[in-house]
């Protein structure tokens, strides 16, 4: 058996069957998420991803987030309820109706501020510049990195 070290997860999450996606809240993974309009269930580990975790569960409401019990661990019974309120829940029928209106209005940001016409902010010219390969998720991240950067360099 190989087990990889990553997954394709932007087309795992472009599968029909996923009904949810167990994540870390690092935000790459939001944004895959997003755009392929997936509610969370949100298990962060450390830095950002318990700001982002409260975000998603608490402000915009399109994931659920297991909680921790006395011991500090998450019970199985806990997981199958974070599971089933997500899955059959009426509460998670409202978060994956929220997450499809936030995919759409990512969705019509995205092709309103189309950043991959500019020829000088491409994800050709960020790739090239990083020597990675180049997929929209990325090239965002990149350009907000390179913007934070030209800032700094500003002040």
């Amino acid at each position: 058996m190989v087990v990889p070290s990553w997954a394709p997860q932007i087309q795992v999450l472009s599968h029909s069957s996923v009904g949810g996606f167990l994540t870390h809240c690092g935000w790459n993974s939001i944004l895959e998420s997003v755009l392929k309009g997936v509610p969370f269930i949100t298990w962060p580990l450390f830095a950002e991803q318990k700001m982002n975790a409260v975000l998603l569960s608490e402000g915009l409401k399109v994931g659920v987030r297991p909680r921790v019990s006395e011991n500090g661990l998450v019970e199985r019974v806990e997981i199958v309820d974070v599971i089933k309120c997500l899955m059959e829940g009426e509460e998670g029928a409202k978060m994956r109706e929220r997450m499809n209106e936030l995919k759409e209005d990512a969705t019509n940001a995205s092709k309103k501020v189309d950043l991959l016409q500019r020829p000088f902010l491409s994800c050709h010219y960020i790739g090239k510049f990083w020597h990675e390969e180049t997929s929209f998720i990325k090239c965002f991240g990149r350009i907000f990195a390179f913007l934070l950067f030209l800032v700094f360099l500003l002040l």
